[in-house]
Order: structure tokens, then sequence, then C-alpha cells
């Protein structure tokens, strides 16, 4: 009579380490315009996605993502300052007029000048991106930016 050994498969899992590229944005344009432009100049196609929320810093974050259908390209295009304004009357007391209080709250503290990032696995797409971005006029610069890990982890939207 045949017995039969039992075979063990192990299955190993490895984490696929994408690289990611990112492009600081100085500009004075809200998020939508920048999206727009960036849409109508290159063909990707940025959707309004959910303000990202960062809890620590307490500010949302206007976002803007790009999925190729038929590949793993990603953009993802994400302001970097939230304006936060409250009215504190009793901050106001002395004051005859009614200021709001006004409270700017960054996701990448290293880069304050910066209005936007946008983040791409894709590093041709990017560097599209912004070749067009520094022939717009209402875009003072757009630079690569190599971001730390630590600042890495503010970055992950998915």
């Amino acid at each position: 009579m045949f017995t039969m050994a039992n075979k063990i498969y192990k299955l190993k899992i490895e984490e696929v380490h994408k690289d990611e590229y990112f492009i600081a944005i100085h500009s004075t344009l809200e998020a939508y315009q920048l999206a727009y432009y960036v849409n109508k100049q290159n063909k990707i196609l940025l959707k309004r996605k959910k303000d990202f929320i960062a809890e620590k810093k307490k500010g949302s974050f206007s976002l803007f993502e790009w999925k190729d259908l038929y590949s793993e390209l990603r953009c993802h295009l994400i302001s970097n300052k939230f304006i936060h304004e409250s009215s504190n009357s009793e901050s106001n007391s002395n004051s005859l007029f009614e200021f709001p209080e006004r409270n700017e709250v960054y996701l990448i503290p290293e880069f304050k000048g910066a209005d936007f990032f946008i983040k791409s696995t894709h590093f041709e797409i990017l560097k599209a991106i912004k070749i067009q971005l520094n022939n717009f006029s209402m875009v003072m610069t757009a630079y690569n930016v190599y971001p730390n890990n630590k600042t890495r982890m503010n970055l992950i939207f998915d």
C-alpha cells in the first residue's frame, strides 16, 4: 500500500518597494486650477479625492489622484498648506475690529515655501510635468525633491 507524503508549500511574500519621485511647486493657484493645468498639458487625468487628513498636524490637505488603468503608474497632487481660521474674541478683546486667528499648518514643514507636491511612481511622467509647470506663468518654480524617510511617511495617501 502506498502512503503519500504530505508536501508543504511555502509562500514567501516580499514587499515590493516602488520608487517614488517628488516635485515641489511654488504657485498662487488653487489646487483645482493646478490640477486642471496639469491635466490639460499632460496625458493624465488627476481626479479630486477626499481631502488627506493629517491628524497629528490637525489639518486637511487637498488631494488629487491619477491611476493608469493598464499599469501601476500613479500620480498624486497634494497641497502643502492648510490655513485654519477661527474667530477667537478673547484674544482680540483689545482691538476695535474682530480679526480671525489664522494658523498655517504644513504637511511637510521642511518645505514651507512649497505650496504643492506631486508624487509619482514614474520618473518620466514627473519630468514632463515639471517642464510644463516651469513654462507656466502662474507657477513660480517646480523642482525635484528628495524627501527623507520621516517625510515619506507623511506622503502615503493609499
